[in-house]
């Protein structure tokens, strides 16, 4: 939904969504209170061992937490005035020095938690930055602005807020088109949905099938999305003895009429531990507790290194194959979270990783022919990036501090940008669920979230009982029984949303998707429909309604005619199954002509009723 006019603050007070005073606002370091221990304000010296500091001065996040402390960990607050209460853009100037890496902290505005933000290590050669961290909401007047200690070992001169323009929806140049042709319908359909959904509701999702069963007993609904983990189906694990019903699980909740997600802690090949307390053989998936080396394995294909990584990919490939004998599309996340280092795949840096993923890619869709997977990349880095022609969906992972719901909007911007719009945005893993009434004020609009297990749902702090409530009974949240009934067999098409000549757009909202075109008087106007499918038959259904009585029309199928059905007159709004067409394996247009008069359409369907191929796709 996003960008909505006026919205509630985290203040009690009602602001607009976007804000536009004269100029920014910045605060210095100098006029910061501080709270806590190991806090400190300093000017001009530099962190110890550092030679390149030029700046004025900074508060000092250099300091170790202390265990068991009296006092609070060092925080630091800004106030900031504005003239008019709406979005801003935060940016922090920051130092840090060389050889630190990233840094992670939080904020908070006004006293409401805002997520969870990351200081990019410098340029080199260079210890300061300034950088657009996230977008906040302020009241008109006085607010407050809180930098917590995060991860520690950075420095804070300024802050410094200005205008945000409105959020622009993500869902106007993102595609359902996957990058495997031969996708099954399953495919093609789910993300068709997702699609649609995109900017209009987020898709909820949870970790464990024990932990979906919990909101279910919990808040009365189910989540859309359950996430599975082949980690146990991993040969180094097998080998030790480990079993895995996660996929007789994941077929169940296909049964029940539900999404499919699947990532994969992969132990690694070879090189782990055994037995031993702290050394154990199940913690493989860590860097730390494995000597494997991903770099060297791409880098020596004749190497045993290299045919284990196979071994391996294979051996998950009969678990996906299960799925897809039962025509389950499955949303498929490997290699998350590379970019932390904290797993193997990911701690040689971004090129080893990335081509892991593409050798991962190939060898699943073209050598195991696995059809029925939509690839979600999980990282906003470009440098993480492994190509457009091998991801379907980017993602993230944010785990904000216990209670806070931000929206994570600098994230979603982020992965955004990544991909120039042009893929759905997701929130793969989360702790807390971000507030509905806050992404839609932020026009943050994720395609879905996936709570992590344990704790992260059940410890009433994370995620507090009433705010899932709140969650699983919002009408911005999709869960398990408003899914449709033919999700994975139907494929929709907003006609706002699809090429038309001589018609002009309704909608009701500049930024939701719940527009309609209307033809003009006379014959002139056309709607074309670009409908990238699988090969079958299907029957093409539109809802319409014609305000001056009945109107003929020609459905033209890739330049051929295919139809003449009659609009009948009506004033409501009317589903009717035109007929049914044959469809060819990806791209086709859809051609409903003449439209004028006062028809106007709302959407196309298609639903497949057979296939003309033995394996379509």
């Amino acid at each position: 939904m996003g960008y909505t006019g006026w919205v509630g603050a985290a203040s009690s007070s009602t602001v607009k969504a976007s804000a536009k005073p004269a100029k920014a606002v910045t605060v210095t370091y100098k006029e910061a209170v501080l709270e806590g221990y190991g806090i400190e304000k300093r000017g001009r010296v530099p962190e110890e061992k550092d030679t390149l500091y030029d700046g004025e001065g900074y508060i000092s996040f250099f300091f170790e937490e202390v265990a068991n402390a009296t006092k609070p960990v060092g925080s630091a607050t800004f106030t900031v005035n504005v003239p008019e209460g709406g979005l801003y853009k935060l940016s922090v100037g920051y130092y840090l020095p060389q050889g630190n890496g990233d840094k992670v902290t939080a904020i908070q505005i006004n006293g409401a938690g805002a997520g969870e933000l990351t200081l990019d290590a410098p340029a080199a050669g260079t210890v300061r930055a300034e950088k657009m961290i996230t977008k906040v909401m302020l009241n008109a007047g006085s607010n407050t602005v809180k930098i917590l200690r995060g991860w520690g070992y950075y420095g804070i001169e300024h802050i410094k807020l200005e205008p945000a323009d409105p959020p622009v929806p993500g869902h106007e140049k993102a595609t359902d088109v996957l990058t495997n042709p031969d996708a099954t319908l399953e495919a093609r359909a789910l993300m068709n949905y997702m699609l649609n959904q995109y900017g209009r509701k987020i898709i909820s999702g949870q970790q464990t099938f024990e932990d979906a069963e919990w909101i279910k007993q919990q808040t009365g609904k189910s989540p859309a999305i359950l996430s599975g983990d082949l980690m146990d189906y991993s040969p180094s694990r097998v080998e030790k003895g480990a079993t895995s019903s996660e996929i007789e699980k994941l077929i169940q909740w296909h049964e029940r009429g539900g999404i499919v997600s699947l990532l994969w802690h992969w132990n690694a090949p070879k090189g782990i531990g055994g037995d031993d307390p702290g050394r154990e053989w199940w913690r493989g998936f860590y860097t730390e507790f494995t000597t494997f080396d991903v770099e060297y394995a791409l880098d020596h294909p004749d190497s045993e290194d290299y045919r284990l990584l196979i071994r391996d990919i294979d051996a998950i490939a009969v678990q996906l194959k299960r799925l897809q004998d039962h025509n389950i599309p499955v949303l498929w996340r490997p290699l998350h979270e590379a970019e932390g280092g904290w797993f193997w795949w990911g701690a040689k840096g971004p090129e080893p990783a990335k081509r892991l993923y593409r050798l991962m890619y190939d060898r699943l869709t073209n050598h195991h022919k696995l059809n029925n997977l939509i690839w979600v990349w999980n990282s906003e880095k470009k440098e993480w990036y492994p190509g457009d022609e091998v991801v379907d969906i980017v993602s993230v992972d944010i785990y904000n501090p216990a209670g806070d719901y931000h929206p994570n909007i600098a994230k979603y911007d982020n992965l955004l940008t990544l991909t120039n719009h042009k893929k759905i945005v997701a929130l793969a893993e989360n702790g807390p669920i971000p507030d509905p009434d806050l992404l839609r004020a932020y026009g943050a609009d994720w395609n879905f979230f996936n709570t992590w297990t344990g704790e992260h749902v059940r410890d009433g702090k994370t995620n507090t009982l009433e705010h899932l409530k709140k969650i699983y009974h919002h009408d911005y949240v999709l869960t398990l029984d408003e899914l449709p009934a033919d999700l994975y067999s139907s494929l929709t098409y907003q006609a706002e949303h699809s090429e038309s000549a001589g018609m002009s757009l309704n909608r009701q909202n500049s930024h939701a998707r719940n527009g309609s075109i209307t033809g003009p008087e006379g014959t002139g106007g056309k709607l074309r429909i670009k409908a990238n499918v699988a090969p079958g038959t299907y029957t093409l259904t539109v809802r319409y309604k014609a305000d001056n009585g009945e109107k003929k029309s020609k459905v033209m199928v890739n330049n051929r005619s295919a139809m003449n059905p009659t609009f009948t007159g009506t004033k409501m709004w009317k589903n009717v199954a035109l007929g049914q067409i044959t469809l060819q394996k990806g791209e086709n247009t859809i051609d409903i002509q003449p439209l004028g008069g006062g028809v106007s359409i709302d959407y196309v369907k298609l639903t497949h009723v057979a296939s003309t191929a033995k394996n379509p796709g």
